[in-house]
């Protein structure tokens, strides 16, 4: 399937696609993006063969009209074809572990060797070893590059390196490394960390609602057609000309076929049924061409390392002109980081191309490039700088930057000497002059009981908490209701030792919330660890002075916690482009950013989103923010959208509550539904100068559930919109806006 060394017949390939008039320009030449309407789907049955040395054969998928022409009898013989090697393996970890050995910090991967029978030079196959391609720990001070890259050119340069990763888990990790720059790489995976495949029939009981999707994989260099190694991970349906259909299923439950290997049935919940996708371009039909996640690791016994690229706990990282065709998750992640700088970084599905025989040439061009998002920012202590990067056609986010919520279950007020519990406002060193005008400050003291949203290290420890003493700390209640306070500090941080696990009344109220299912049900150790954490704040008035009289409420279970010092502030988001995704382009829930001079065409999603993530528990709200010459294309949702919920995922967070000195100016917005920009929870709002093209007046901009009832309601009842559609303003204070 995709053993061994793969080998290339253009002898036999030449002739079979010479019966085929047009088929070979489309296989060879389709240009980016996909929009020939001529692809036909295929059944299994019309294969051709090309055999490989030393690998187990591989099937090319043809289109079941025009039938090639019977071969006449008088024809010769095909000649026995002379086969063309197109990689070698390589030790990569262990030549780079000997440069490191030997002193040498500046690391030039040496280029493979050119193929004397094309002139092409050759691939290196890398062979992971407990689940890492590479492994860099605690490196200082250290490049890695190619004999090229300060002139890279990406796949086109002829003397690029590529990197095939022969198992479908992590490429490269850096654990608490500093100043390391690692660029000029090509990146991709055989076998693919996906698989496509057609949809041949609509089953099951409900045909006519299209619930049972039979599918008949594709057979091809990189795709995996066995049913065996398919996950029920990221399923993906494209129209046969390479445009989206859908891809936004969840629930979604999967039938292996026992006996034929290549079939297996994809179920969708019935929210998902016929009837209620209205948009008839939504709905599948038979010879759509589907993608889902796949998992293939010998090595290590089917159990992989998320991500292609993962730097944990690491300072002044660079990637610098890194291509990727494909990941199993995430492109790039990073958590606990600083100042990690993305430049020329390109994700993007691969194509065939005519220049040279392509290792990964598929029978059906890819429709996916990663499963997951381009570049994924977590509890950073300073933000990414991502500059002049290009992320198309993954299956989710372009980017998203984000801090972690956990999840307060307890508080209670205290001081040194006195314990309450919603019954008194006690303080601790608060004196006041005669008049009123000339007080001290006061300080209060809460004890919140929190959970844990970070999973366990899998060894039986506790998870850790990403709040550090003296971190200035956010709380979003339940409701969203404003707590009035903007200098939270943890003054103190443990586990609590008095019932360190969720209990079972925590269980149960988290499995009734809006959350992520993994979230719900503890997967991987998540809201299972309980701490206790001490909180201060000031006072400076008797007004401020009644709220501990209610925190406790306001503090209720479910309410959330984060550390502002990491959530990825001080982010730089500059001349990129994204785009073709069934998610968002950009996602922030950071402070101190510019989002400037971008490009985001055709995401479902929102192609700019300012808000935290409660279904993820990604926090937090924003402030001091620049969006700005930003050009926005063709979305299915708001093109600017900037909004904020309680830990409820429900209500609408107070201005005060949310986010704070936000900019958007001068941006264009192009072919989108309404409202372009959408604002909500803010306080001093500046949008001014942006302009809006095309708008699709008639339709509502398709967002997240809890944000779509609220538009609807807003275009419904509020008279004073009139025909300005395109801005919306809703539950902000000091808005400056034309």
């Amino acid at each position: 399937m995709h053993r061994g060394l793969y080998i290339i017949y253009p002898e036999q390939v030449g002739n079979w696609l010479s019966s085929f008039a047009g088929y070979q320009s489309y296989l060879f030449q389709l240009p980016p993006p996909l929009n020939a309407d001529t692809i036909i789907p295929v059944p299994s049955s019309l294969t051709t063969t090309a055999a490989a040395v030393g690998a187990p054969t591989t099937t090319m998928m043809m289109p079941t009209t025009p039938q090639p022409p019977p071969r006449p009898r008088s024809l010769p013989p095909i000649p026995t074809p002379t086969p063309i090697i197109t990689m070698i393996d390589f030790d990569l970890q262990g030549y780079i572990d000997n440069e490191l050995a030997s002193g040498n910090k500046d690391i030039i991967i040496p280029l493979p060797p050119i193929n004397p029978q094309t002139g092409i030079q050759l691939k290196y196959r890398i062979t992971p070893k407990n689940k890492h391609h590479l492994l860099l720990k605690g490196l200082n001070g250290v490049t890695i590059t190619t004999a090229t890259a300060a002139n890279y050119g990406g796949e086109d340069d002829p003397s690029s390196i590529e990197l095939i990763c022969t198992e479908t888990t992590r490429v490269i990790t850096l654990l608490n490394c500093t100043d390391v720059t690692i660029k000029g790489f090509i990146i991709d995976y055989d076998p693919l960390p996906y698989t496509q495949g057609y949809i041949v029939g609509f089953g099951g009981d409900k045909p006519r609602l299209k619930l049972n999707h039979e599918i008949e994989l594709s057979c091809g260099q990189g795709y995996i057609s066995s049913n065996h190694y398919i996950d029920n991970y990221k399923y993906e349906i494209y129209q046969s000309n390479g445009t989206l259909r859908y891809g936004s299923y969840f629930g979604t439950k999967i039938k292996k076929d026992t006996k034929s290997p290549s079939r297996f049935t994809v179920t969708i919940p019935e929210r998902y049924s016929t009837s209620n996708l209205q948009k008839e371009a939504l709905q599948p039909q038979i010879g759509d061409i589907i993608v889902i996640g796949c998992t293939y690791a010998p090595t290590s016994n089917g159990h992989t390392l998320p991500h292609a690229i993962c730097c944990m706990g690491c300072n002044n990282i660079k990637f610098e002109n890194i291509t990727m065709y494909s990941s199993n998750n995430f492109g790039f992640f990073e958590k606990n980081c600083y100042s990690t700088s993305y430049i020329r970084c390109i994700i993007d599905r691969r194509r065939p191309r005519p220049q040279q025989p392509s290792l990964l040439l598929p029978v059906v061009p890819r429709m996916r490039s990663l499963n997951a998002d381009a570049f994924h920012s977590s509890c950073a202590r300073k933000g990414p700088h991502i500059t002049g990067c290009i992320a198309k056609y993954m299956g989710d986010d372009g980017i998203n930057i984000h801090g972690e919520y956990h999840m307060i279950t307890k508080a209670k007020v205290i001081n040194n000497t006195t314990t309450t519990d919603n019954t008194t406002s006690p303080t601790r060193t608060y004196t006041s002059s005669s008049s009123g005008v000339d007080k001290s400050k006061s300080v209060i003291v809460a004890e919140l009981r929190v959970l844990s949203r970070n999973k366990d290290d899998g060894s039986g420890n506790y998870a850790k908490i990403n709040i550090d003493i003296n971190d200035p700390v956010e709380i979003m209640t339940y409701n969203g209701e404003n707590l009035g306070i903007n200098d939270l500090v943890a003054t103190n941080i443990c586990l609590d030792d008095e019932c360190p696990e969720i209990t079972n009344d925590e269980k149960i109220f988290f499995l009734k919330q809006k959350l992520s299912n993994d979230l719900k049900t503890n997967k991987g150790g998540s809201l299972r660890t309980a701490y206790k954490i001490t909180i201060e704040f000031s006072c400076y008035d008797d007004k401020e002075l009644l709220l501990p009289l209610s925190l406790s409420s306001l503090l209720c279970i479910g309410s959330a916690i984060t550390s502002k010092n990491k959530c990825g502030n001080n982010f730089k988001i500059i001349s990129n482009e994204f785009g073709y995704t069934r998610s968002r382009g950009i996602i922030v829930k950071s402070s101190n950013g510019i989002i400037s001079n971008n490009t985001m065409m055709n995401c479902v999603g929102e192609s700019i989103r300012i808000a935290p993530g409660n279904w993820w528990l990604e926090s937090g709200n924003s402030s001091n923010i620049k969006i700005q010459d930003n050009l926005i294309c063709n979305c299915s949702s708001y093109g600017i959208g900037i909004y904020s919920f309680g830990s409820d995922n429900t209500t609408l967070a107070s201005s005060a509550a949310g986010h704070n000195n936000i900019m958007i100016r001068q941006n264009t917005v192009s072919n989108c539904p309404i409202p372009n920009i959408l604002v909500t929870s803010a306080t001093n709002v500046n949008v001014k100068n942006n302009q809006c093209r095309n708008v699709q007046k008639d339709v509502i901009a398709n967002g997240p559930p809890n944000m779509n009832s609220i538009v609807k309601k807003e275009y419904d009842t509020n008279e004073k919109l009139g025909n300005n559609k395109t801005t919306m303003i809703i539950n902000c204070s000091n808005v400056n806006a034309n």
